[in-house]
């Protein structure tokens, strides 16, 4: 039912197919909240007043709810839908913190929840889930952990645009990240050189200071970075020259100074570049890539 113009509520005996692996009512007109127990494997789902409810969908495998107007939290009980590979819940109106129990979802692909108003703190030097679940009775100090890095399927971590803050969580696996938008702060980590497999990451928008780690040369499959809109400081590393399959590389709206590296040169699928708004000098490289760039 996604895409398309329908409003209100949805209809709650849609919920009770428990047999249901795929649900797709993004891109709609949507409202209402999403209550605490809807994933309950016994609710009754005629009491609640919002029809919102997903009921004992025990064989749920993706889930996308973007693009509507939903409001209220995350509800916890989404942890009972352990077969779920596809968590959307991008573009909506949802608040407070995101239940670290919804990450022992062994099975999870995919995590979206951008452009929400969603708090949080990604705090690599906590515990594991052991430890958050003691914290859950206090949402405003909730962590997402270094250990949501255990989901050995995770593929994707998207959560752009909300209000989180600390620190990059070092998943090794990931071929997604997505945390521009938010209110991380401090240096990138070295570690950011540990994303092997990254294709995409994107931590623009933030307030990220310090020198870009020579690490990221590291990440010898990237095709998209994005780093703008920082106050990052010092040279563009030579050591993206390792990055032979980038083809977006945002670096706009830093403190970033010398010159751009010659070395760049050796990108040939690099389409898409942008240093504006820092303090470069010297002259543009003129061969690969840099000979189709308008002067």
């Amino acid at each position: 039912m996604g895409d398309n113009f329908l409003r209100g509520s949805t209809p709650i005996s849609i919920f009770n197919i428990s047999s249901l692996q795929y649900i797709n009512i993004a891109q709609g007109n949507l409202s209402g909240t999403l209550p605490a127990n809807i994933c309950s494997p016994h609710n009754q789902l005629e009491e609640w007043i919002d029809p919102l409810g997903l009921g004992n969908l025990t064989m749920l495998r993706k889930l996308y709810v973007g693009y509507n107007e939903l409001t209220g939290v995350i509800p916890q009980e989404i942890e009972n839908l352990y077969n779920l590979e596809y968590l959307y819940f991008g573009v909506n109106s949802l608040s407070g913190s995101i239940q670290p129990r919804i990450f022992n979802i062994s099975t999870l692909l995919m995590i979206s929840v951008s452009e929400n108003q969603l708090s949080g703190n990604l705090d690599r030097k906590r515990g594991g889930f052991a430890e958050a679940s003691r914290i859950d009775s206090f949402p405003q100090q909730n962590m997402i952990l270094d250990t949501l890095c255990e989901l050995h399927n995770l593929k994707g971590l998207l959560l752009s645009h909300n209000l989180m803050i600390g620190a990059i969580p070092d998943c090794k696996d990931l071929l997604e990240l997505n945390l521009s938008s938010n209110f991380l702060s401090g240096h990138l980590p070295r570690e950011i050189g540990n994303l092997k497999v990254a294709l995409l990451i994107d931590l623009s928008a933030k307030k990220f200071s310090g020198s870009i780690p020579t690490t990221i040369g590291d990440l010898q499959g990237l095709i998209n970075l994005s780093l703008a809109h920082n106050t990052q400081q010092g040279f563009i590393p030579e050591s993206i020259d390792k990055l032979l399959n980038l083809e977006r590389l945002v670096l706009n709206h830093n403190n970033l100074s010398s010159k751009i590296p010659n070395s760049l040169e050796t990108l040939n699928y690099l389409p898409y570049f942008d240093v504006s708004f820092n303090d470069l000098s010297g002259e543009v490289p003129s061969s690969g890539p840099f000979k189709n760039f308008p002067s």
